[in-house]
C-alpha cells in the first residue's frame, strides 16, 4: 500500500513539518494544555492530514495515466487497479474528514479541508486540468500542497485571535509558503521537461523553457521565500525567535561545510551554475531547515512556554524521526571530524 500511495515521496517532507506550525501555535496559548490531549489533538490530525496527502496523490494519478505510461512513471491507480482504487479513495476520504470533527476550530477547519478537495479537483480533473495551464496550476499546486495545510495545522492548534492578528498569522504563512511550493513544483517541472515535453503535457517549464524556469527560481522565488520566512518565523514565534535564530546557524554550518568542501568535492562557488547555487540555497539550506530541524526547534519553543508539555518530544520523534535520523548520518561525520580536528 505505500507504494501505491507514493508515501515515501511526502511523509518527511510534507506531512511532519506541519508539525512546526502546531508547536508555534500552541506555544501562543496561555493556559498551559494537558500532555495527554495535546498528543491525542496532534495524532488524529497527523490521520486526517496522512488521509488528505494520499487521497491527493492516488486523485491525481487516476488523471495523469495516460503521462506516466509514456514516462515509466509509477503510477498508483494503475497499479491498484481501477475498483481497488475507487474503494481506496472513498476510504481516504472518510479518513481525511472525520478526524478533524474530533478536533478544535472544526467549523471553519472543515472549509479549509473542502478547498483542499476543490483545489484537487481544479489541478486534475478536465475540463479545468490547471496542471497544464502553466502558471495557474503552479499557484494551485502551491496553495494545496504547502499553504491550505499550513493554514488548517495553525487553525486547529492555534488559540483564538482578535484583531489585526486574525489576518497577520494566516498572510505570514501565505507569504512564505506560496513561494515555496511554487519553487518546489517549478523544480520538479525543470528535471521532468523531458518526460512532460514528450507526453505533451503542458507545463510551465514545457511552454517557457528550462532557462526560463530556472531564472524565475533563482531570480524570483529564492528572495521572495528566504526574506518572507524569517518574517514568518519572527512573527509566529514572538518574542521567543529561536527559529530564526536557529536559521542564521544553520545558514553558517552549511556556507562552512561548503567551503570545506566536506561533504563531497565541488568546484568553488564562485564557478558554479545557476542550477547549483539554486539547489544549494533553495534544497540544502532553505527546504531541509524547513522540513527537517525547524519542527525540533519549534517544539523546543513550545517547551519553553510550556514546561510540561515534554512527553510531546517523545511522540515528536517516533514521527519525525527517521528524516532526522537520515540528516544526521550525513552531517555526523563532519561534526566528529571537526571535533577530532580541534582536538589536535
Amino acid at each position: 500500500m505505500s507504494d501505491y500511495l507514493k508515501i515515501h515521496q511526502w511523509w518527511g517532507n510534507k506531512i511532519t513539518p506541519l508539525l512546526t506550525y502546531a508547536f508555534l501555535g500552541v506555544a501562543h496559548y496561555t493556559k498551559e494544555p494537558t500532555a495527554l490531549t495535546l498528543t491525542s489533538q496532534i495524532l488524529l490530525f497527523l490521520l486526517g492530514c496522512f488521509a488528505i496527502a494520499a487521497f491527493g496523490h492516488l486523485f491525481l494519478d487516476a488523471f495523469d495515466q495516460r503521462e506516466d505510461r509514456l514516462n515509466d512513471k509509477s503510477n498508483g491507480w494503475l497499479r491498484l487497479g481501477k475498483l481497488k482504487a475507487i474503494l481506496l479513495l472513498f476510504l481516504l476520504t472518510l479518513m481525511a474528514w472525520l478526524p478533524f470533527y474530533f478536533l478544535p476550530h472544526y467549523t471553519t477547519v472543515k472549509w479549509m479541508v473542502a478547498a483542499e478537495f476543490i483545489l484537487f479537483i481544479i489541478y486534475a480533473v478536465p475540463p479545468f486540468r490547471f496542471k497544464e495551464r502553466g502558471m495557474p496550476g503552479i499557484f494551485v499546486d502551491g496553495l494545496y500542497g504547502y499553504v491550505m495545510p499550513a493554514l488548517v495545522a495553525w487553525t486547529i492548534f492555534s488559540p483564538d485571535t482578535k484583531g489585526l492578528e486574525t489576518f497577520v498569522y494566516p498572510l505570514c504563512l501565505l507569504l512564505w509558503l506560496l513561494p515555496k511550493g511554487i519553487r518546489h513544483i517549478l523544480r520538479h517541472q525543470y528535471y521532468d521537461f523531458d518526460g512532460d515535453h514528450k507526453a505533451g503535457v503542458g507545463t510551465y517549464a514545457v511552454r517557457h523553457g528550462r532557462s526560463v524556469t530556472l531564472r524565475v527560481i533563482q531570480k524570483l522565488l529564492l528572495p521572495i521565500e528566504l526574506s518572507a520566512m524569517v518574517l514568518a518565523l519572527t512573527v509566529l514565534s514572538w518574542p521567543v525567535v529561536i527559529p530564526v535564530i536557529g536559521f542564521i546557524v544553520f545558514c553558517g554550518w552549511e556556507w562552512r561545510v561548503l567551503r570545506h568542501q566536506w561533504l563531497q568535492p565541488v568546484s568553488k562557488p564562485h564557478l558554479w551554475k545557476p542550477i547549483e547555487w539554486s539547489e544549494w540555497l533553495g534544497m540544502r539550506v532553505l527546504t531541509n531547515y524547513s522540513e527537517l530541524l525547524l519542527p525540533l526547534i519549534s517544539l523546543c519553543v513550545m517547551l519553553l512556554r510550556h514546561p510540561s508539555l515534554w512527553p510531546l518530544s517523545l511522540a515528536y520523534l517516533l514521527i519525525a524521526g527517521r528524516p532526522l535520523k537520515l540528516w544526521w548520518n550525513e552531517v555526523s561525520p563532519l561534526v566528529w571530524k571537526r571535533f577530532n580536528d580541534m582536538r589536535l
